[in-house]
């Protein structure tokens, strides 16, 4: 039905329709509710995750840094003492940003020199710190790099690492890798055999000559 209705002396028609309108049977009650619960709903939501990114609580997986521990050794095969490996380290090419860092640090080895402590662990604290040239990355917790030249006393060694961790056959999210001699040339790293989370300390043995030259 219609209804005149005098609002200020002007006269506004309203149609007023019991139960549904528009001919389409949608209810206009229903329709309102349901878009306003929607809207409330999809704030309380947004919400939700601003103060879960805020606090830092929300994440898709926690992980530690992913990084290789790598042990230089002189000429006769004695590891570099701290001062010698920031000479070391202070002439490597550094990585890209986005590849991830080189960095001095530390590998907490077990007595038997086979094996490694994780950094984050109790146990290291009764395992050798020996210094190291680490390459890592904490951003994803993955880290991939190809290659690292270092130079010692004149000589030049490339070192072919082909690291990519963690992944199917490289399943481990830190390792130590030991070194041969200081040497001139091209070396590559074998890395088959790889087990899970594995921490056994990869031996200068699984270095393989690939040139006499330290190619680049």
């Amino acid at each position: 039905m219609a209804k005149e209705e005098n609002t200020g002396g002007t006269a506004m028609n309203i149609s007023i329709h019991k139960g549904r309108f528009g001919g389409g049977g949608i209810n206009f009650r229903e329709t309102m509710c349901a878009a306003v619960s929607h809207r409330l709903w999809s704030r309380a939501v947004l919400l939700i995750l601003v103060a879960c990114v805020a606090t830092g609580s929300i994440y898709a997986q926690e992980c530690h840094p992913a990084a290789v521990n790598y042990i230089v050794r002189d000429e006769k095969g004695k590891v570099l003492g701290e001062s010698e490996l920031k000479a070391v380290y202070e002439r490597i090419p550094k990585l890209p940003s986005e590849v991830g860092s080189v960095y001095l640090g530390a590998a907490f080895l077990a007595k038997d020199r086979k094996t490694f402590y994780s950094p984050y662990s109790e146990e290291r604290k009764s395992g050798d710190e020996v210094p190291v040239i680490a390459f890592g990355h904490s951003g994803p917790c993955h880290l991939k790099f190809a290659d690292s030249t270092q130079e010692y006393h004149g000589k030049k060694m490339r070192l072919l690492f082909d690291i990519d961790i963690p992944n199917k056959e490289q399943p481990v999210h830190d390792m130590v890798v030991d070194s041969l001699p200081f040497q001139e040339g091209t070396f590559k790293l074998d890395l088959s055999g790889l087990g899970h989370d594995d921490h056994r300390v990869m031996e200068a043995g699984r270095w393989k000559r690939v040139s006499g030259k330290s190619e680049e």
